[in-house]
């Protein structure tokens, strides 16, 4: 495996962890290194090798490949697989999917630092011996069903973006041209706004609430789960398709809370601070389940009378709009002066109320369909790997079901 570090060589390009992938192998972006003559030729990548991830969120992701990559090799997070003799990379791919998929990975690997399985560990793990044939049989099966399952949620998870998509542009629409098609429209006196009903003004949000930049705590500060007096920390983790979970990603303190940064029901829960510029600007509702905890200093509150319509707007392609306000090429965050001053349509009372209600009544209705394709998608994956579970381990005896070759 290839260390980034040596900086000896010719360039070349190398296979990373980042291109292994659940789906397979994506190689939509490549990066290259230094490679000597000698690596070379012992780290080649070729037609039915098997590449696994060796460390990190995805440890133990893998793929066969069905082709060479002429010239590649393989950086130090990525394990090359080679069957020998009459074992074949196809099924080996699909035994060490069943491995993952029963956690069997976690119990062999270190967590030092980060997860990660060695290859010689890897190496050791006892397999059953099955006469080439057999293995082929099962990957040829295999193939055809996991491509069928595949192509299902691949359909699924394209309608979940269309829906994202439709749920943003009806939530747009909404906050800034209204519910009334035939209303009179006027300039906005913001550029990138342009016309937005007569009857509208623009405000910044300073001026209709407020917003608090969360907890600073230190690992002294960690407390139990079931200890008293203690608070949960809330944090981007705990905001998941614009609900607030609590049974996720939970960490606890044991220190003097500030009033103010004590949560109440009605408070706007918005990530202000995140590696992935996406997350920046995700929210939920506290809610009275949420109510009584803080937040983490990557987060905000944002406390007003009107959070019913401002969630909306924060929902919105507004957002998106004036993300360059507050996200530069090493750190994605909004900080309190910025959400302060986040500017958008204000109508009045009366249609803030009537675009809140219409927009809970469409969502649901997009966020019902949604949620259905998630769970269509969550149940296809598990299928999947019971299919692989039950093919490599004998428990369906798949010869002669497809004909071909693996």
């Amino acid at each position: 495996m290839v260390n980034s570090t040596s900086g000896v060589g010719e360039p070349r390009p190398y296979l990373r962890a980042g291109n292994v992938q659940d789906y397979g192998v994506d190689l939509a972006e490549v990066k290259e290194m230094p490679v000597t003559a000698a690596e070379a030729l012992s780290l080649d990548l070729r037609a039915g090798d098997v590449v696994i991830v060796e460390g990190g969120a995805g440890f133990g992701r893998s793929d066969y490949l069905k082709e060479d990559l002429i010239e590649w090799s393989f950086q130090n997070h990525v394990i090359r697989a080679r069957a020998l003799g009459d074992h074949r990379g196809r099924y080996l791919d699909f035994f060490i999917k069943f491995l993952r998929a029963r956690g069997h990975f976690e119990s062999l690997g270190s967590y030092a630092t980060i997860p990660n399985v060695s290859a010689e560990k890897l190496g050791g793990i006892e397999l059953p011996f099955l006469p080439a044939e057999e293995q082929k049989s099962i990957a040829r099966f295999l193939d055809r069903e996991t491509a069928e399952i595949d192509a299902f949620v691949v359909n699924q998870e394209e309608l979940v973006t269309l829906l994202a998509e439709r749920r943003e542009a009806t939530i747009s629409h909404a906050v800034t041209k209204g519910l009334d098609p035939m209303v009179r429209m006027q300039n906005s006196g913001v550029e990138w706004l342009g016309e937005v009903p007569a009857a509208w003004t623009t405000t910044r949000l300073k001026h209709v609430g407020r917003s608090l930049i969360g907890l600073t705590y230190s690992p002294n500060d960690l407390a139990d789960a079931d200890e008293p007096g203690s608070h949960m920390v809330l944090r981007s983790g705990n905001i998941q398709h614009g609900q607030l979970q609590l049974d996720t990603d939970v960490v606890r303190v044991k220190m003097a809370i500030p009033p103010e940064l004590v949560t109440q029901p009605a408070d706007l829960l918005v990530c202000a601070r995140n590696g992935s510029r996406a997350l920046v600007g995700k929210n939920a509702f506290i809610g009275e389940a949420g109510a009584g905890q803080t937040f983490g200093a990557f987060m905000s509150i944002v406390r007003s009378e009107h959070n019913q319509y401002f969630r909306w707007v924060l929902n919105s392609s507004l957002f998106a709009s004036q993300m360059g306000l507050f996200s530069t090429s090493t750190v994605n965050q909004l900080t309190k002066g910025t959400l302060d001053n986040f500017e958008f349509p204000w109508p009045p009372a009366s249609e803030r109320a009537a675009i809140s209600n219409h927009l809970d009544r469409a969502t649901s209705e997009i966020d019902a369909a949604t949620a259905d394709a998630r769970e269509a998608i969550a149940l296809s994956k598990e299928r999947r790997a019971a299919l692989i579970s039950a093919a490599v381990t004998g428990k369906i005896d798949v010869r002669g079901v497809v004909g071909g070759t693996a």
